[in-house]
C-alpha cells in the first residue's frame, strides 16, 4: 500500500518541481529586467518603454546599435540614416532575458570588435526564418 501512495505523489511532485522552477525563472526575468533597467541612460530606458529597444553608441568607432529585447538577432547595426544594415547575435548562455540584453549593451559600449568577431551576423535583407536558432555564446572569451 505503501509503495503505491509513493507511486501516486511521484507525478504531483514532478509536477511541483516543474511549477517551482517556473516560478524562479519568471523571479529572475523580474529580477534581470530590473537590472537592466537601472543601467539605460533616461533615453533608453524611455525608449525600452514604449518600443523594447534601446540604442547604444559603441567606443571603438562610434557605430550605433538598437538593442532589441530578446536573445536571437537582436542586435540590429545602425546604418548612418538609423536603418537596419545587418542583425548581429551573441549572448551568454541560460540567462534571463534582461541580463542577456545588459550584456550585450555592456560588450558593444566598451569592446565592442571582441564582442562582433564571434558573434552571428546576417544581412537586414535575410528572412528571420532563415537564421540561425542558436546563437554563439559570447562567455568563450570573458
Amino acid at each position: 500500500m505503501s509503495s503505491l501512495l509513493a507511486w501516486l505523489r511521484g507525478p504531483r511532485t514532478w509536477f511541483e518541481d516543474v511549477e517551482a522552477a517556473v516560478q524562479r525563472m519568471a523571479e529572475a526575468e523580474e529580477r534581470s529586467q530590473h537590472l537592466l533597467r537601472s543601467w539605460l541612460s533616461s533615453e533608453q530606458l524611455a525608449n525600452y518603454d514604449t518600443s523594447g529597444h534601446f540604442v547604444v553608441v559603441c567606443s571603438d568607432i562610434g557605430k550605433r546599435y538598437r538593442i532589441l529585447k530578446g536573445r536571437v538577432f537582436n542586435i540590429q547595426e545602425l546604418d548612418a540614416g538609423g536603418r537596419e544594415y545587418c542583425t548581429w547575435c551573441f549572448a551568454p548562455d541560460r540567462v534571463a532575458t534582461g541580463d542577456v540584453n545588459l550584456a550585450q549593451k555592456i560588450a558593444l559600449e566598451n569592446f565592442e570588435n571582441r564582442a562582433l568577431r564571434i558573434a552571428n551576423r546576417c544581412s537586414a535583407s535575410t528572412p528571420h526564418s532563415e537564421r540561425p536558432s542558436v546563437p554563439r555564446s559570447w562567455m568563450r572569451w570573458c
